[in-house]
């Protein structure tokens, strides 16, 4: 006959800094994404990528200063009534921001690099009812998970938009232009929160469901890319209305198209329709359809999670 029981209990005291308790889940998560020891080829490469991928805010952040700091070489009246022509343009900076780094997939593979471990490794280690049998609750949890995913893919979409925001606010000499340009700050908010959330819910939900976190990505890879294809066709080939909100980015970027006034800049400015073409900027589906998209996609991803987790959440109310 053993001493103690040994066997899981829930903990029963009060608990303590509710807000607080999936702190420690988000800051260890981080941390060990950034400090997990690799091969030498693998630490290059993965430190090479994250290089590349700060590349397009570099390029952006430099035609800022040089549009603000010009030096004497661009001081002539010709190039700088051409630079004064091009910043009409740049608001579109923030939308065609997101829009680059979604076609060159940094967002898929941030996504799948921070994201699809992060609830597989647990269930992989039965470490949920461990985690579930202390002072945590699963919304402590999940929300502990999110903020890792959140966080690395708010260093390629929202951070890199607000200090470009905030340069420029703070560079220009104009007065009265923080007002004036006030209301790109919650349009990059909600266009950059947007995909974060939806991007942080749904390869979480792919990891909750997995035990191994290369099943995780390839299964959140394929369906992404095969929602993509059959959408595109939907779209062009059979003209199918409203169709591409079903895409989490393609509903996004038509938020972000009426957020950002782009109707108004493409009717005013000539030449703003080639550009934006070029950009590949346009509203893919009507706001309503895409808000519902990002709902049901961000709850659904939600209820996925949740479910899964109390699953595997082997521990009753009884204790052991």
């Amino acid at each position: 006959m053993p001493v103690y029981d040994r066997s899981y209990r829930r903990w029963d005291g009060e608990l303590q800094r509710r807000a607080a308790r999936w702190v420690p889940i988000g800051g260890a998560g981080i941390r060990n994404a950034i400090g997990t020891k690799r091969a030498i080829i693998w630490t290059v490469c993965f430190y090479a990528f994250l290089l590349v991928s700060a590349i397009p805010f570099l390029l952006l952040l430099f035609l800022n200063y040089i549009y603000h700091f010009p030096p004497e070489a661009l001081a002539t009246p010709e190039l700088r009534g051409f630079m004064d022509d091009l910043a009409r343009f740049k608001i579109l900076q923030y939308p065609g921001f997101q829009r680059l780094m979604d076609l060159a997939g940094f967002h898929l593979i941030y996504v799948v690099l921070f994201g699809s471990g992060l609830v597989a490794r647990d269930r992989a280690a039965m470490a949920l009812p461990l985690y579930l049998s202390r002072p945590l609750l699963i919304r402590d949890y999940v929300l502990g998970k999110f903020s890792v995913i959140a966080f690395f893919l708010c260093c390629i979409t929202l951070f890199p938009c607000l200090f470009l925001w905030l340069f420029d606010v703070f560079a220009t000499d104009q007065e009265g232009y923080l007002a004036d340009s006030f209301s790109q700050f919650p349009a990059i908010l909600v266009h950059s929160g947007s995909l974060v959330v939806v991007y942080s819910l749904t390869i979480l939900a792919a990891s909750s469901v997995c035990r191994r976190p290369m099943i995780a990505a390839v299964a959140w890879i394929g369906g992404f890319v095969v929602l993509r294809v059959l959408i595109t066709v939907l779209d062009q080939a059979l003209g199918v209305p409203n169709i591409a909100a079903v895409f989490p980015a393609s509903a996004a970027h038509s938020i972000a198209y009426e957020l950002f006034e782009i109707d108004s800049l493409r009717d005013d400015i000539p030449g703003a329709p080639e550009l934006l073409a070029n950009f590949g900027i346009r509203r893919f589906a009507s706001v309503g359809w895409s808000v519902l998209s990002l709902l049901g996609w961000s709850l659904g991803s939600l209820w996925l999670i949740v479910r899964s987790i109390r699953r595997v959440d082997v521990t009753s109310s009884q204790g052991g």
